[in-house]
């Protein structure tokens, strides 16, 4: 048997598992940036929507399954987290701007994620096919 060549095996597939473990938290930074992408939809949505609310009773999460019901008096304030542990109030055009803003970077950041995430598995692939030869190779050398 060929110590070089059992030594490559063993480095592809030790670049395999690394491989694999990159791929694994670049899915989970996907999935956080496509769920806080559903979360500025529905805030964009509520925000804009706000001025029809005035007057009528809804539902405000209070967090952990907990919620308030609550008569929207004032619409023509929001406080908007702008980062940092900061809320900002804006009017409400301001607030819908920033929150598309935002919406916008966060796409960005799925689109380039994705590109990432897709040149990775183009990689592992190419991995994945050298370690089988190899791993062929050696099995026809016993």
């Amino acid at each position: 048997m060929d110590a070089e060549a059992v030594k490559e095996l063993e480095t592809l597939r030790y670049m395999q598992s690394l491989y694999s473990q990159e791929y694994e938290a670049m899915i989970k930074n996907l999935s956080s940036f496509i769920s806080a992408a559903g979360a500025m939809e529905r805030s964009i949505e509520a925000v804009g929507g706000l001025e029809k609310m005035k007057g009528t009773d809804v539902l405000v999460s209070a967090e952990a399954g907990a919620y308030l019901s609550v008569n929207v008096a004032q619409t023509g304030k929001v406080l908007v987290y702008v980062g940092a542990n900061y809320m900002v109030e804006k009017d409400v055009e301001s607030a819908v701007a920033f929150l598309k803003t935002a919406y916008q970077k966060n796409a960005r950041s799925i689109a380039e994620l994705n590109k990432q995430r897709s040149a990775l598995e183009s990689e592992m692939i190419e991995l994945d096919y050298r370690v089988a030869v190899l791993d062929n190779e050696l099995s026809t050398q016993q």
